[in-house]
């Protein structure tokens, strides 16, 4: 079985999201959900599941390099640069995963597919 990460063909599930967003109107600031098109809501919900789900897959992967990495890093053979570089990316990673939860319950919601804050 191939790893997911290596699919041929693989999709590009960020770079979907960032062609969609330029499209979503803005409001004070915002990307505004509300007044977006519902079409292009249901396409930025999937390709942000898509998006979720590659993010994931990613933190694992980077993971377990780390614990094989271990020993070479106590040995003082792997750069501490290169660990605190791990460090700040699995951080935005996981910043970008939560931006991307929270903006895909809010389109689930607008497509009537799951409540959100509660509601229900």
């Amino acid at each position: 079985m191939q790893h997911p990460l290596h699919a041929p063909q693989a999709h590009h599930a960020m770079r979907a999201v960032l062609d969609l967003l330029p499209g979503l109107p803005v409001m004070d600031g915002a990307i505004d959900l509300e007044a977006a098109d519902g079409q292009r809501i249901q396409h930025l919900a999937s390709e942000l599941d898509s998006l979720i789900e590659l993010i994931h897959r990613a933190v694992a992967a980077i993971g377990h390099l780390l614990m094989l990495a271990a020993q070479a890093a106590s040995d003082g053979e792997l750069n501490s640069h290169a660990l605190a570089g791990l460090g700040r990316l699995l951080a935005e990673l996981g910043d970008l995963a939560v931006w991307a939860t929270v903006v895909n319950a809010h389109c689930q919601h607008l497509n009537g597919n799951a409540p959100l804050g509660g509601e229900g």
